[in-house]
């Protein structure tokens, strides 16, 4: 399997800062977004070899922790998965349409799972589960 990550800047406290600064040439100090309470540096600083694409999820899994609750594995429909989707997405104001299109190619494309658990040993398992069968 393959794990694709979702890029972030790296967001710092103003004492780290100097930390990162030592590493990067002066013209890309200028990319530092910084003010008193600290910094953030884009992740192409720390690693300009990125590759820019757009990975496509291939399982969603929507954790549920509740003490008490019995383990339990649920399909989440493709519909409820579409608001659940846009009712997370922090990004929406800076996509055409909010992002609407995106969610729901998404949800139509993946499927997911609600994961209700009441201990991680629970979840590990019913998550080894979903992932190999």
């Amino acid at each position: 399997g393959k794990i694709d990550y979702l890029r972030r800047p790296l967001c710092l406290k103003r004492e780290s800062c100097q930390l990162i600064e030592n590493l990067l040439a002066p013209e890309e100090k200028d990319k530092i977004v910084a003010d008193q309470h600290g910094a953030v540096i884009p992740h192409r600083l720390l690693n300009p070899t990125t590759a820019d694409h757009v990975p496509s999820p291939s399982l969603i899994v929507l954790p549920n922790y509740s003490p008490e609750a019995a383990p339990k594995l649920e399909p989440v429909s493709k519909a409820r998965l579409t608001t659940l989707l846009m009712g997370c997405h922090v990004n929406a104001r800076n996509l055409v349409d909010h992002g609407f299109r995106e969610i729901i190619d998404i949800a139509r494309s993946t499927p997911a799972h609600r994961l209700t658990y009441g201990k991680m040993e629970d979840a590990e398992e019913l998550l080894h589960r979903l992932v190999h069968g």
